[in-house]
């Protein structure tokens, strides 16, 4: 293990937070370097390999980043001078650049004199080669106190960085992002006994999830229902409401990881309110899926103010629970589920943090960024250097260490249809260095890169098979290759094989979108039919006649080669729904 660096970077003389602001642009601003916290602009050839290629304020400008000119571990602190007693909230807010194959964590931290260290907020891990927007509230301090700024970085690459730190009097808007590492984000319980914050290193309640879902650890935090009867009657209602949020006229999508242990655990529904009065149900399960994190999502559209309610429901059944974690609310319609172009966020995939499987982090960019990891020059959804991948690069990382980028869980399959592209800057990329797996277990493979075609995108097709929940796994290794391999454009297909046959998918989950879903399709099927028929019934004289017989080359399979198939909540070209017509190859095929 590599010795670990302190560092402190102090406010000089201050005692107002709005004096703490910064963009860094100035050389002074009122901030006392040292030289492992190093201000940068990404135009230091010497310091090529440390922070971002530009800053936040003007893409020219400066930023400070946390040096890792060595290969020990760093932890860094970035400390206010003491500050007078506050009687109001303050509204702290920052931009952070956490980008790399081996990322450490971001905390923020407020100290009361003589009191022990509180944390305020917490990131973990890459984010992508973007500056990504921070805040959160200072609530009234009785006593001087300290804030700092703590960053925890890993041996090797990656990098973390700070800029345009901003404090202005008044609450941050309502966060759209809960993990419940530090506190409840504003979510309140209606009465007792009723859902908790707990994780699995302490707390009271001794029947609960091993880990959270944020950081895979026993130390990591969730918000728990207990629903058996041991706690609660049979029937019992427990409801955990968000803070007021903003009218969404064009639509929001609530996305939420959920855990129901046992064969009984209860029932988890999920509400909408408008302006404290109407209520609707928009997300209901009541059946266990394993003991593992589940994602779920729904649609929110309402030109009102609203909350979201979790309502859990007692089942009478002993020692089970309901366990909530990763609450976020994001603009657009949800995505389909396992369906990624990744224009600007890498949807519900994401990387393994167990260290014993996963050492290092696939990253998501854009092919025009500047950066020093190595990518293909145009992504495979817009075909141009303006859209985005997710990517490794071999030269940035030790031999035999392991990325494994994760789906969702999906239920059991007697067939569906998995699609994605990828990228490779050579022909020597072996089945053991790039492989599609199921989780749990990495051993069964569903697609290995054996006779990989180089230096362009290669289109795949993949069948997948499981008698039980499963997850699907993106599984990179290194060994002597040093270039790089990225990956665009994931569609599922559930319940079609990619030869076209329907298959029996019974096993799915329960949720309401599904009615909704499949009611849709219906109306559309009943809808291209009519259409059909009355064109036919005007055209059947001379255009039946004069119209020989051909057979189409366009299945309508999605390739991938453009932007056709993306039901996505972040590309802003969403093309309609499609339904896969005649035979899809079963083995990898050259985009056009």
């Amino acid at each position: 293990m590599g010795v670990t660096a302190h560092l402190t970077l102090l406010l000089l003389a201050s005692q107002s937070l709005d004096a703490i602001s910064c963009n860094f642009e100035v050389l002074d601003c009122n901030w006392k370097n040292d030289t492992m916290w190093i201000r940068d602009n990404g135009k230091n050839p010497n310091l090529a390999k440390i922070g971002p290629m530009y800053d936040h304020t003007i893409g020219t400008g400066h930023y400070i980043v946390a040096s890792q000119n060595s290969s020990a571990a760093l932890k860094a602190r970035v400390i206010t001078i003491d500050q007078a007693a506050t009687v109001a909230d303050q509204c702290l807010s920052f931009y952070y650049h956490m980008y790399g194959p081996r990322v450490g964590t971001l905390n923020l931290i407020v100290q009361q004199l003589g009191s022990a260290e509180v944390l305020l907020w917490t990131r973990t891990g890459t984010h992508g080669n973007h500056w990504r927007p921070g805040f959160h509230t200072i609530p009234p301090q009785a006593q001087s106190f300290q804030l700092m700024f703590e960053a925890i970085s890993k041996d090797g690459a990656g990098h973390i960085a700070l800029d345009d730190i901003t404090v202005v009097t008044g609450s941050c808007k309502p966060q759209r992002f809960c993990t419940f590492e530090t506190n409840t984000c504003g979510f309140t319980a209606n009465n007792l006994p009723n859902w908790e914050r707990q994780n699995a290193a302490g707390g009271s309640i001794a029947s609960k999830p091993p880990a959270d879902h944020t950081s895979e650890t026993a130390e990591g935090y969730y918000m728990m229902a207990v629903t058996g009867d041991n706690n609660v009657p049979n029937g019992f209602k427990k409801l955990l409401t968000s803070s007021l949020q903003e009218p969404t006229p064009l639509g929001t999508c609530l996305h939420f990881w959920f855990y129901m242990n046992g064969k009984n655990p209860g029932t988890l529904n999920v509400y909408f309110e408008e302006n404290n009065q109407k209520r609707y149900r928009i997300w209901s399960e009541s059946v266990g899926q394993g003991d593992v994190w589940q994602l779920g999502t729904a649609n929110i559209k309402t030109a009102y103010n609203w909350k979201v309610l979790f309502e859990a429901v007692g089942t009478g059944s002993e020692d089970s629970y309901i366990a909530l974690d990763d609450v976020r609310f994001s603009e657009k319609a949800c995505p389909t589920p396992g369906v990624c172009d990744f224009e600007q966020n890498i949807c519900s995939w994401r990387n393994k943090l167990d260290p014993g499987l996963d050492q290092v982090d696939w990253n998501h960019r854009k092919s025009d960024s500047h950066s020093i990891y190595k990518g293909p020059n145009e992504d495979h959804t817009l075909g141009t250097r303006e859209g985005h991948y997710m990517f490794l690069d071999f030269s940035a990382i030790n031999r035999e260490e392991k990325a494994l980028l994760m789906s969702e869980h999906f239920p059991p399959t007697e067939g569906s249809c998995f699609i994605f592209s990828y990228y490779v800057d050579t022909v020597s990329l072996t089945d053991s260095m790039l492989k599609v797996t199921y989780y749990p277990g990495t051993t069964n493979v569903i697609w290995s890169a054996a006779n990989s075609r180089g230096n362009r995108w290669v289109t795949v097709r993949a069948t997948v098979e499981s008698p039980v929940n499963f997850q699907i796994v993106f599984h990179a290794t290194k060994s002597d290759f040093e270039g790089f391999v990225a990956i665009d454009d994931l569609e599922y297909y559930p319940g079609i094989t990619c030869d076209g046959v329907w298959t029996n998918n019974a096993h799915g989950h329960n949720h309401m979108v599904g009615v909704g879903t499949t009611a849709a399709i219906l109306i559309i099927v009943l809808i291209a039919v009519m259409i059909g028929t009355i064109y036919w019934l005007r055209k059947r004289g001379a255009s039946l006649l004069a119209t020989s017989p051909r057979t189409s080359t366009d299945t309508g399979s999605a390739t991938g080669s453009g932007p056709c198939g993306f039901d996505n909540v972040i590309y802003e070209n969403q093309s309609k729904e499609r339904v896969i017509v005649g035979t899809l190859p079963s083995i990898e095929q050259t985009a056009p």
